[in-house]
């Protein structure tokens, strides 16, 4: 248990984590629906070989991609959904980012040279990475890796889908619940890969800047949820969003703005027609992540508050 603003908080440790989202992982932490509970996450590459700013990087030592511990919802059956609710993201003080170039194949097509295994060790203090003695970062903490187990495969922590998993999208921080399908008892929801910053693309496979963190959520189980296509939802308080993972970025963008439609037609009280010319008007869409070798990620967006007119 952890202390945290006059609570305590069940707490799952980064000393029992998985790189693989499976049905068969042992979950770490059991929670009830409403009740907060904390995630101390892992570096993505494992926290062995980083000790201070002076650490060298081998992958010799690399656990693998994302470890993350695994939540068991008690009452989540299949066929709910799991809305997860960031209620704060917390980073440690130590970070980094980089690559070797075996994992980044974007790296030779956007400076065409040949690379070597590249990284930087930073420290993160009072809010900001300390990038070097003339350039200070505010931290924009993310969870780069949030879903549920498959209900079949076994899929290591690299990639997305429609379970959610590696998809990180910056939108998934403080404030945002993600919604996520149920396809096993208990759902076993798997967090892990924090980010106190990334740009779009998340051209280093090393993150924007990865670091251990604490996390603070809450689930809730829904019950007859509509079921989503390809990929997941997630709103805050001004935007709902679909975050899709998909090997082939146009196919990831179309899905991701044709659930956007649905859920303007199901929530909203748009047909699908003007659904989809007003999403010509307002839509806002990113590519959050290119360089995975199984699945890139689109994040679309619609402002809620020319949503909600609609319903008045």
């Amino acid at each position: 248990m952890s202390e945290r603003k006059g609570y305590y908080v069940k707490t799952a440790t980064r000393e029992q984590t998985y790189i693989r989202h499976s049905r068969y992982n042992k979950p770490t932490l059991h929670v009830v629906p409403g009740e907060k509970f904390m995630v101390q996450t892992e570096f993505a590459s494992g926290g062995k070989w980083l000790k201070s700013k002076d650490s060298v990087y081998s992958k010799e030592v690399d656990i693998g991609p994302n470890p993350c511990a695994v939540i068991h919802v008690e009452g989540a059956a299949p066929g709910d959904t799991l809305a997860v609710t960031i209620h704060s993201v917390v980073p440690e003080e130590l970070g980094y980012t980089g690559f070797y170039p075996e994992q980044n194949i974007m790296a030779s097509r956007i400076v065409p040279r040949i690379w070597e295994t590249s990284y930087r060790v930073h420290y993160i203090k009072d809010g900001f990475i300390e990038w070097s003695d003339k350039i200070r970062i505010p931290v924009k903490p993310m969870v780069g890796t949030l879903g549920t187990a498959p209900e079949r495969e076994c899929k290591l922590n690299n990639p997305g889908g429609i379970y959610g998993g590696n998809m990180d999208c910056q939108e998934v921080c403080s404030g945002t619940t993600v919604y996520l399908p149920v396809f096993v008892d208990g759902a076993l929801l798997h967090i892990g890969d924090v980010h106190a910053i990334q740009g779009d693309g998340e051209i280093n496979v090393g993150g924007g800047t990865e670091c251990r963190a604490e996390v603070t959520a809450s689930v809730e189980v829904v019950k007859n949820y509509p079921r989503m296509q390809h990929c997941v939802r997630a709103e805050d308080s001004e935007y709902i969003m679909a975050i899709c993972c998909f090997i082939d970025l146009r196919d990831a963008f179309c899905i991701g703005v044709g659930e956007l439609i649905r859920w303007m037609v199901q929530s909203y009280d748009f047909d699908e027609t003007e659904a989809y010319l007003l999403a010509g008007q307002l839509l806002e869409a990113r590519c959050t992540q290119i360089v995975g070798t199984e699945t890139m990620t689109y994040v679309c967006k619609m402002p809620k508050k020319y949503l909600e007119m609609n319903l008045k």
